[in-house]
């Protein structure tokens, strides 16, 4: 029961720490969030809300996904990290490639769209591995 919540939490926990990279990342704040809200079609008016919005659920809901497959092991750093990356891929995969391309009509294969979702893809899954041993090491302690 632990795992999960754990993950929950660094789920959470990564998603804000990539909304604030959004957020900081283009000479209007914010407007990088808008592209969240793109992925699902949900770009309007508050756009920038939303993207927000979508990044901490998407963020609790990978988080919890980790939490889960992490249960079956120890927590080492080696482990949660690999992990944390392949979580990052997948959501990659599923969230802008996929959900991105069916619902949100947006094409993934520009070269500045492609590094800028698969780089901060593959931080997102590093933050939440990082996160989540941290929590974990607090938690033995």
């Amino acid at each position: 029961m632990h795992t999960w919540r754990t993950g929950l939490l660094s789920g959470i926990l990564a998603g804000a720490i990539i909304a604030a990279l959004k957020v900081v990342s283009t000479s209007q704040p914010g407007r990088d969030l808008h592209g969240v809200a793109s992925w699902f079609a949900l770009d309007g008016r508050n756009g920038s809300i939303i993207g927000l919005l979508l990044l901490l659920l998407l963020g609790g809901i990978f988080g919890f996904l980790f939490g889960i497959i992490q249960q079956q092991n120890t927590a080492t750093l080696p482990r949660t990290l690999v992990l944390g990356l392949s979580t990052g891929f997948v959501f990659w995969l599923i969230v802008p490639v996929l959900i991105g391309t069916f619902v949100g009509h947006q094409s993934v294969l520009t070269v500045g769209t492609f590094l800028s979702s698969f780089v901060l893809s593959l931080v997102f899954g590093t933050l939440i591995g990082i996160i989540y041993f941290q929590n974990s090491l607090r938690h033995q302690a």
